[in-house]
Formats: structure tokens, sequence, C-alpha cells
């Protein structure tokens, strides 16, 4: 299987209409880091901000080069923002058997600890969903590894392989909420739950896609919530048409809903990218190619 995969990232612009004109300010590109490969290389999804403005991310290659990771199995960073300048700090370097190649971002669960997957690695070699926490005591040397928890090992059957870039999502009861690229049932990727019992973690398969024709088939991105706790999200083939559908799993019994069938001439096809809501409940996304003059859609 390739263990590389397109993807597309998407951002929100929010615009602040003034009254009066004011004079076009000039926009400064900064480099903040660049990757050498002991601490990482080939990032793959964006970065997630603290209160702090401190970001942190991962690369889905380099760092240690162990197991089945020729071009090494990915990192997690951390770049601390002070004044105007970065530092650049490894938080963890995946050994294959906790994980590797992690295509998509991390993200702050509800308990402050960065939550998410990789696409490889693991005790199957089919991906994991892991936290990462500080260490417990203070750190004096020039790298300290965060302390990993890997919560779940895909075994690459029926509970699905390989997560994607999508970011994982949370519900207010603390359970995660994501995507398989893969597997499942159907061999087409499942979306899946994760809930904590006094420190345990069980996975359930919520869908697992190709059940029908129209089925959507590949979600490449995760999943968002709204505020009934249904769950949103795309994949990247399947469908009325086979390329590309948006679809809803509603919570109660969480059966699932085909919202929209992309066409390939009409409104572009092969969906990498997630969902976003505005304040309205209207969903917004992106398709990667096709569309009127071929080039995708928003």
């Amino acid at each position: 299987m390739l263990r590389h995969f397109k993807w597309i990232a998407f951002a929100t612009l929010h615009v602040s209409v003034l009254m009066i004109t004011l004079p076009a300010q000039a926009q400064t590109f900064t480099l903040v880091h660049n990757f050498t490969g002991s601490d990482g290389s080939s990032p793959t999804a964006g970065v997630t901000m603290d209160q702090g403005r401190n970001l942190y991310g991962t690369a889905s290659l380099g760092g240690h080069t162990v197991g089945n990771c020729f071009n090494g199995c990915g990192t997690v960073y951390k770049l601390t923002h002070k004044n105007s300048s970065w530092t650049f700090t490894p938080l963890y370097l995946f050994n294959d058997s906790d994980g590797s190649e992690p295509l998509g971002r991390v993200t702050f669960g509800p308990d402050g600890r960065l939550y998410g997957t990789t696409s490889f690695g693991g005790a199957f070699n089919n991906g994991v969903v892991f936290s990462l926490q500080p260490p417990a005591t203070i750190c004096k040397a020039t790298f300290c590894s965060w302390r990993e928890t890997v919560l779940y090992s895909f075994t690459g059957g029926a509970d699905g392989l390989n997560p994607g870039y999508g970011d994982l999502a949370f519900d207010r009861a603390g359970n995660i909420y994501g995507t398989t690229m893969y597997g499942g049932i159907n061999g087409e990727g499942t979306v899946y739950k994760l809930s904590s019992s006094h420190g345990v973690w069980s996975k359930t398969v919520l869908h697992s896609f190709g059940a029908t024709a129209v089925d959507g088939q590949y979600p490449y991105a995760g999943v968002v919530l709204d505020g009934s706790g249904n769950l949103y999200g795309t994949t990247f083939l399947g469908g009325q048409d086979g390329v590309g559908a948006v679809y809803e799993l509603q919570a109660d019994g969480w059966s699932e809903i085909t919202l929209h069938s992309f066409d390939e001439l009409e409104d572009g096809y092969e969906l990498a990218g997630g969902l976003i809501f505005d304040s309205h409940g209207n969903l917004y996304g992106v398709s990667s190619v096709g569309g009127p003059n071929g080039g995708g859609a928003v």
C-alpha cells in the first residue's frame, strides 16, 4: 500500500470591514523553522496554537529511522513564541511500534493533553490514536521527550486502518471521534469513536463506508460535530457519481445520510479536506480538482 496520499488544507479568513478607509499594510513573510530530518521532515498537516501563541505540529517523516520507517517515523514538535522569535523543540519522536507517519495535526483535548493519529505503526502497523503529555519531572536536558500513550492500535480489519489527514474531534463528554481512510467491513474506511472509562479506552466503529451504492468511500478528512452531537465529513471518492460526497452521521443511532454527491464537471471531485461550520449551521469545504475550470472548487 502506498505510504503517501494526496492532501489538501484550507484556512478561514475573518475580515473586519471598517467605515473609514485605511492604508493597506504590507505583509511580511517569515520563515519560522527549517526541518533538518533529524527533527522531522515532510509536514503534511497544519499547526495548532495555544493561548500563548505557541505552535504545535507534526512531521510525517524524519526523526528515528527504525523498523519500517526507512525515512524516519515522524515527530511532534513545538514552536515557542517569544517577542519576535521562535524556538523549535521536538516533543516526541515516533519509534514505529508506537506509531509512524502522523499525517494529521495534533489537537488539545479537554484534559490539556495533545491528541493525534499516525497512519502506520503501532501493534499491527496500521496506525494508532495517541496522546502526549509533558514529562512528570522538570527536564534539564536538551531534549526531553513527552510521554506518549497509545490509546488504540488499528488491527486493519473491520475496525479500520490508516488514519489520514483529519483532526480528531471531541464531544462535551470527552469522547474522541475520527476516521480511517481504509478498512472497515467494506474496506473503504470508517468513522470511529473512542470512549474512556477509568483510563481504559474502548473503540466503536460508527460507520463503515461503502455500505450502499451511493455511500462515500475513503474519508481522508476528519469529522466535525454540531450542537446535537451529529457528525459531518467528506469522502475522497464515492457518492452517486463515485467522485466524493458529504455525509452526516446522526447521533441517534449513527445512521448515515449522504448530504451531497459531487459531480466531476459541476462542483469538482476528490475531497481530501474537511468541513467547517459558520454561525448559521452552514457547512463549507473544498474539492481538490475538477469543477467548471478543472482546478477544484470551494
